[in-house]
């Protein structure tokens, strides 16, 4: 993309990224490596948890790797282990976020629809702005910013 292109970013700016657990009771061994429960290798929430477990010196391992959020979600409460998700996304399936979780924080993430100038630009942004709106729901989709 030529740097004087300009895009559109419709959609949220900012998410925090959070483990989240089976139940308020449930814990992790601190002598045993942390057990995570995530897509797989591929999925950017297991790259982010397995680079801050690193960065912090704590082993992890792959208890369960699944397709779905109905099958993460029935692993965490089998109390296979924990998980990093977008807090928001962690409300909307009813998982528990651990607040005070004796793991590493994980970063922040940001995310949006980004349309460049170019081809069809008027029904790129007809799209992009009905994913937004389909993502954040009645809130309708948000034009966050353009850059130049």
């Amino acid at each position: 993309m030529d740097r004087h292109d300009e895009i559109v970013v419709f959609g949220r700016k900012h998410e925090v990224l959070q483990f989240v657990r089976a139940a308020p009771a449930a814990g992790i061994d601190q002598d045993r490596p942390v057990p995570l429960v995530t897509y797989g290798e591929p999925c950017g929430y297991h790259r982010l948890a397995t680079a801050a477990l690193k960065d912090a010196g704590l082993a992890w391992q792959d208890a369960f790797i699944g397709p779905s959020v109905a099958s993460l979600s029935g692993a965490l409460a089998a109390g296979f282990g924990v998980m990093a998700i977008m807090r928001r996304a962690a409300a909307d399936v009813g998982m528990i976020v651990w607040e005070d979780a004796p793991l590493p924080k994980l970063p922040d993430i940001y995310c949006g629809l980004f349309v460049r100038e170019g081809g069809p630009r008027i029904a790129y942004e007809q799209l992009a702005g009905e994913i937004a709106s389909a993502v954040r729901g009645a809130g309708g989709p948000k034009l966050v910013a353009t850059v130049a």
